[in-house]
């Protein structure tokens, strides 16, 4: 799967990247939802974006918000991954989209689950 990591902290980029590369993932990085914005405005082959709440610049609520922008019908599927407490909560009180929500920090097997399913339902 083609897979967008939004985070500003570089070590999950590099745990992520290093991770998800050895399970087959194609891998791109951005430190914040603007950069983000900014990928997908030329490359919108993406499968899975997982991103972080609390970025500077454009947030994750914020990026969320615009992806309906660059897909007309079918949206990656969203991984919300936040050390916030009330994320989960916030989140679904904001009313945004996203499919599963990870608590930082969490066990790499359980993202790993996460995008097994992903795969098996796309199939």
């Amino acid at each position: 799967m083609n897979i967008l990591v939004i985070d500003d902290d570089l070590i999950m980029h590099k745990v992520l990247n290093h991770t998800l590369t050895s399970l087959g993932h194609k891998i791109v990085t951005a430190t914040n939802g603007q950069k983000a914005l900014d990928y997908l405005k030329l490359e919108r082959d993406v499968d899975v974006i997982i991103c972080d709440i609390m970025m500077p610049g454009v947030t994750g609520p914020e990026f969320t918000s615009h992806l309906k922008e660059y897909y007309n019908k079918w949206l990656p599927t969203v991984i919300v991954i936040s050390s916030l407490d009330e994320g989960n909560e916030m989140l679904q009180k904001s009313g945004l989209k996203f499919s599963y929500f990870i608590h930082k920090p969490f066990d790499m097997s359980y993202l790993e689950g996460i995008l097994e399913h992903i795969t098996k339902s796309n199939k």
